[in-house]
């Protein structure tokens, strides 16, 4: 038996040579009657009939001399075909003429052997075609009915539609209309179709455009009034679409339109306002923290992707203000390494933060994966963790919450761009009667004076966490053993025990990590220092180091997500 996909939409291309076939009705049940007949009748004279051709979802059927092309495509109908009948395993809509009059009339087993038919996988979408038929009744009235062609199940990660398409639409358009179609309109897509939070494209392939509502367009009413009726974006050729939306490959007194429909259950945050719901398509879960949770995200327009940082008053385990306080603090800075906010949604209780994404993840989880990494690696990732630290320092921002989750890779590559995130602990001294006094930071990262409960401290504490980082990407390990009872008062020195591990690493690289460990704030250097006055950071004849700079330099050349969104909005 021909698997889903190829019966959702069939074309009887070739029908045998019988008299009884030759007949003027374009009924399909009538034509159906007549074949199922003439098979019958050959079976019995010892004729096979059982070969069949299968061809981009099309069925032809042949069996000795058939009947001219374009005789047999005016009795063509399409159907849909999403169950079949128990006792012929027909479809339903066929049976229902055939089998439930007489389930003897014919055996679908003597056309298709359905133990040899491969298992069709489990659709997970569904485009269902309607056709408009208008009428004038007088000299101004229009009316107009919609009647349901077809239902087409998407199993691939691309369907096409078109007058060559997958889908051959051909059938549905008016004569006069058909210049207005491309061979290939647009297509239909899901990257993977096992994840259910994948989003799904629509892609125009068209001359003409290809456009979209969230609703049917009431046929009756020409105007539409309220009803919003867009184009696909002509920049990026694509848009994603939800559940039920509406697609019109005509703008301007459309005769068929195509409605998606989601096979897939998607457990979507039900508690992100319905603007955000309208504007983004919501991915899966990125993490989530004191502050909130973080969400992959895409703008349904442009499809850029971004990372939504959700708190409220309910979630929450840090007051509201440290949410304002990290926006403030994202607004005022702007460095190659440090993760740009692109906008902010605010509400009565909770506020929704628009980020970069980043889709490398983090450093932590490349370190797990990798450990350890090389000298060459190490102070590639690590210069660019102190430029950023040494601008955040220069504005007088101290982060209090360095350590390799914060840290967020642009690309899976080895060598690519990092940027420095997550700014709810961090915290801008910018007079006198701003001190730095609150206990905060995450264990193994935070610096002995903060656990000491030193007050004031200053923004040595992030030296102190950058020497942890850097000792983690040397080793996957912490430098020194944090037990809860520990208080930070220690004096024990860094040691280099492993040597089979840190006979690779340079001096130049050890004294980094001994001059950031110290116990005593006042005696590790300042990030600008490292920077400027440190070999092992040094930016003469050094090629990880060039590299470092180029990269970062070349990403102040590519347009942020605001500046692409900006540009669309406005084309």
């Amino acid at each position: 038996m021909p698997n889903n996909s190829q019966l959702n939409n069939i074309f009887l291309i070739g029908l045998c040579n019988s008299d009884d076939l030759k007949t003027e009705s374009t009924d399909f049940n009538d034509i159906w009657r007549l074949m199922c007949h003439e098979i019958k009748h050959l079976e019995t004279e010892g004729i096979n009939v059982t070969e069949t051709i299968k061809l981009k979802g099309t069925l032809v059927v042949t069996s000795g001399d058939n009947i001219g092309l374009n005789q047999s495509l005016g009795f063509a109908e399409s159907f849909s075909a999403n169950y079949y009948c128990r006792v012929c395993e027909l479809p339903k809509r066929i049976c229902q003429t055939i089998c439930e009059e007489d389930p003897s009339s014919l055996s679908w087993n003597t056309l298709s052997d359905t133990e040899n038919q491969p298992n069709t996988p489990d659709p997970w979408g569904q485009m269902t075609i309607y056709k408009i038929k208008r009428r004038r009744l007088g000299q101004r009235l229009l009316t107009s009915t919609e009647e349901k062609q077809c239902t087409i199940d998407l199993v691939k990660e691309k369907t096409t539609f078109g007058r060559n398409g997958d889908c051959n639409i051909s059938a549905y358009i008016e004569p006069i209309k058909m210049s207005e179609v491309s061979n290939i309109h647009f297509a239909i897509t899901k990257k993977d179709v096992n994840d259910q939070y994948c989003p799904v494209f629509v892609e125009d392939f068209s001359k003409n455009g290809t456009f979209f509502c969230q609703q049917k367009i009431n046929t009756n009413n020409e105007t539409n009034q309220g009803i919003t009726f867009q184009q696909i974006d002509k920049n990026t050729k694509k848009r994603i679409i939800s559940h039920k939306v509406c697609i019109y490959i005509e703008r301007h007194q459309p005769s068929i339109y195509f409605v998606y429909h989601s096979l897939q259950q998607v457990v979507s945050p039900s508690f992100l306002p319905k603007d955000i719901h309208a504007e983004y398509h919501i991915g899966h879960e990125l993490g989530h923290g004191a502050c909130g949770k973080v969400y992959f995200v895409q703008n349904r327009t442009t499809c850029l992707p971004f990372a939504l940082k959700y708190a409220s008053n309910e979630i929450n385990q840090i007051p509201m203000k440290s949410i304002l306080q990290e926006i403030e603090i994202l607004k005022k800075i702007k460095h190659p390494c440090i993760l740009e906010l692109y906008s902010v949604n605010t509400y009565v209780d909770s506020v929704a933060i628009f980020l970069h994404y980043m889709d490398g993840g983090d450093l932590f989880s490349r370190i797990q994966k990798n450990k350890p990494f090389s000298e060459e690696l190490t102070k590639f990732i690590f210069y660019q963790i102190c430029c950023g630290v040494e601008y955040l320092h220069k504005q007088n921002v101290t982060h209090r919450d360095l350590k390799p989750a914060n840290i967020l890779l642009a690309t899976p590559d080895e060598y690519t761009l990092i940027k420095i995130s997550d700014f709810g602990l961090s915290k801008c001294v910018t007079n006198l009667n701003s001190i730095l006094k609150t206990q905060c930071g995450t264990r193994h990262y935070i610096a002995p004076e903060i656990k000491n409960k030193q007050r004031p401290y200053t923004n040595k504490v992030d030296m102190w966490s950058l020497g942890v980082i850097l000792y983690n990407c040397f080793t996957g390990e912490y430098p020194f053993d944090d037990d809860d009872d520990n208080d930070g008062t220690s004096n024990e020195e860094l040691r280099f025990t492993n040597g089979q591990l840190w006979n690779n690493v340079s001096d130049e690289a050890k004294n980094i990590l001994r001059e950031t460990l110290k116990f005593k704030a006042d005696d590790r250097p300042a990030v600008s220092i490292l920077l400027n006055e440190r070999k092992w950071l040094s930016k003469e004849n050094d090629a990880i180091i060039k590299k470092a700079i180029e990269i970062v330099k070349n990403s102040n050349k590519t347009k942020s997500p605001q500046k692409k969104l900006e540009t669309a909005y406005r084309n």
